[in-house]
Parts: structure tokens; sequence; C-alpha cells
């Protein structure tokens, strides 16, 4: 079993609601999610995004354990950072749009080569270097 620790309770919320029966015990007080780690290592597709302010996701913490993922929609939330999601190489498609904060650490996206679909519109861009680099 893996345990997944969100320091965001709207991503502890969705990643629960995601991941549905494989979730072998949750503790909304300390926003720790049990799976079975095969399970975590399948998914490759992720939809976090938020339509509403008070659904809105502001921290990445226990993305990291999703190790698999090509395909990860964060559009519509208040991310200032997204170094939890550095690590996670094996992403194609990331949706950044919609994005009512600052990232200012947008340039660290450099570590995901294998972007080939990266939305970042009506994001505010803090530091243009990524631009650079991608």
């Amino acid at each position: 079993k893996t345990d997944i620790v969100c320091e965001d309770i709207n991503l502890y919320k969705k990643l629960v609601s995601e991941l549905g029966d494989d979730v072998y015990s949750k503790d909304q007080s300390t926003k720790t999610i049990k799976v079975l780690t095969s399970k975590i290592t399948s998914i490759t597709e992720l939809d976090l995004s938020s339509s509403s302010d008070d659904s809105k996701i502001t921290n990445l913490t226990g993305l990291e354990k999703f190790t698999s993922l090509t395909n990860l929609n964060l559009s519509g939330n208040s991310i200032t950072s997204i170094e939890p999601i550095t690590g996670l190489t094996s992403i194609t498609i990331l949706n950044l749009s919609g994005n009512q904060q600052k990232i200012e650490d947008v340039g660290k996206l450099s570590s995901l080569t294998n972007i080939i679909n990266l939305n970042m519109s009506s994001l505010v861009v803090i530091n243009s270097d990524i631009f650079v680099i991608l």
C-alpha cells in the first residue's frame, strides 16, 4: 500500500473521488489516502480541474506519487508552485490554463521533457525562462 499525503483539502477530496473504490482507507483530518501501489502506478490520467472557488487546489503535494501520469488537467485552480509534479516525467499533456495565482516556479516545467501539449492560457507567469527552455 502507498500513502498519499496531501497538504490541500481540495486535492485530497478530488483524489478520493478519482480513486473511488480503490481507496483502501482515508483520513480527512490528516488528508491521507491509502491506496494499493499497483493502482497508483496504473493511473495515466487525472482530471483535477476546478470550476468553483470552493474546490480550487492550491498545493499539489501528493501528486508526486502518480509516476505513470501522462495526462494531467489542473485547469481553473489556484496553484502557486508546480514543484510536486516536476518528477512526473511521463507527462505528455499538461493543462495549467485558467490558474488564478502566479506560478513562481514555472521554469521547473523543463524537467518534464516528454510534454507535447502544454496549455498555459490565461496563466500569469512570473519568470518566462520556461519559453527559452521549451
